[in-house]
């Protein structure tokens, strides 16, 4: 991204949406996409929803416990593939 960019327009910041709420873009980006969502009310509503819906699949995800002994067998099952 070139320094001269002092903004972003609906289309950069919607590419970014994901990583922005990952909290995976630079930290110049993080801002651009932020100053972006303060004025643009169609980006902040699709920001709200994808961040409520992403927030969602967390919560879900974190009620569900893995099988006894998945993690042993996913170790045990790279262990061999990497075997020579």
């Amino acid at each position: 991204m070139s320094s001269s960019v002092t903004q972003y327009n609906c289309q950069e910041a919607y590419r970014r949406i994901d990583d922005y709420l990952d909290k995976e873009l630079p930290a110049e980006e993080i801002q651009l996409v932020a100053e972006h969502l303060e004025f643009c009310l169609m980006c902040a509503s699709e920001f709200k929803y994808e961040a409520t819906l992403i927030e969602a699949i967390r919560k879900k995800f974190n009620l569900i416990s893995e099988p006894t002994g998945l993690f042993a067998k996913i170790s045990r099952s790279l262990t061999e593939s990497n075997a020579p």
